[in-house]
């Protein structure tokens, strides 16, 4: 019951997200207005969602710590733990690369 209630939260939270980015999208697409206004609000608040994305870096880096301290001793799981990590890694760097080149690198 328990592993069910954390897959459902999980389904809960992602079909959240991707409602939320459908109604962006949607409301872009019936108002330009409401894309350029929205885009003007994240140039404002550049410094928040920067501050948003080290946050979520700063976690995910703890967790990946914590992974590789569990199982660092065992040699199947270290090239596994050091596979996901290099690629998470290379996605973050790409996509502060595509922020910063399409935004004009606050």
């Amino acid at each position: 019951m328990r592993k069910f209630l954390k897959v459902f939260a999980w389904l809960l939270t992602f079909t959240t997200i991707v409602c939320i980015a459908l109604a962006l999208f949607w409301s872009a697409s019936k108002s330009p207005e409401a894309l350029t206004h929205l885009m003007q609000w994240f140039d404002k608040t550049w410094l928040a969602w920067l501050i948003w994305r080290l946050v979520i870096y700063a976690v995910t880096a703890y967790f990946a710590y914590q992974c590789w301290q569990l199982k660092k001793s065992d040699p199947a799981w270290r090239r596994v733990i050091l596979r996901i990590c290099s690629i998470g890694t290379l996605y973050i760097v790409v996509m502060e690369w595509a922020l910063y080149s399409t935004a004009g690198g606050h």
